[in-house]
């Protein structure tokens, strides 16, 4: 029987459906685990420096700014590259989704 065909054929394809959307959904949850990590990361700095800014010297604020600025960079390039990896249709949507509205009857 020629490669892939018959019985054998039909019982690995379902497989590899499982296999596959095991692996999609295991980069989902490591995607989103690192982007909330990063994001109570930045969270947190900013909310120090909100409420602590009157006591933080500089050396305090410079890491903090810096430390918010490598998480929110991390989080730009993880969805950058979650972006780069759609197909081309699910691109056109989401750019015709955020492109700016302009009212026309406005002033």
């Amino acid at each position: 029987m020629p490669a892939g065909g018959g019985v054998e054929g039909l019982a690995s394809a379902p497989v590899e459906d499982d296999e596959r959307a095991y692996w999609e959904d295991a980069t989902n949850a490591v995607m989103a685990h690192a982007i909330l990590t990063a994001m109570t990361t930045v969270s947190s700095a900013v909310s120090i420096l909100k409420e602590d800014w009157e006591r933080l010297d500089k050396e305090q604020t410079s890491q903090l700014l810096e430390m918010a600025d490598s998480q929110a960079r991390l989080v730009t390039d993880l969805l950058s590259d979650l972006v780069r990896g759609m197909p081309p249709e699910v691109l056109d949507a989401l750019s015709e989704l955020t492109r700016p509205r302009h009212d026309v009857g406005g002033s």
